[in-house]
């Protein structure tokens, strides 16, 4: 995996940023992109936007980390991830769904 660039954001805080992280991403161009899938992998940032896959598709106890892949955006509500022969498909993340913290 390569590891997370430091920038500054507009206030000149610094912020980690992962690489392939694309704030905004055209239709149909596959950008590098690692989902956190330590929790399990049910959401992550892409489009300046945050995503849900709607369940977790990686086994939280076994995938420790980022799983690398591709994210391509397919319409303005359809992102898909490729990894390894999987796609998993995410849409924007309803803002009532709140995160779960994990371990």
């Amino acid at each position: 995996m390569v590891p997370p660039t430091t920038v500054t954001d507009h206030t000149g805080r610094f912020l980690q940023k992962l690489p392939g992280t694309q704030d905004h991403a055209e239709r149909g161009v596959a950008y590098t992109h690692s989902v956190y899938a330590h929790c399990g992998g049910r959401f992550t940032s892409f489009d300046s936007r945050e995503w849900d896959a709607g369940v977790a598709p990686f086994d939280a106890g076994g995938a420790l980390g980022y799983v690398d892949g591709t994210m391509t955006l397919m319409r303005g509500d359809v992102a898909v991830f490729e990894t390894d022969g999987r796609i998993i498909e995410y849409r924007p993340k309803d803002p009532v769904v709140r995160r779960e913290l994990c371990a």
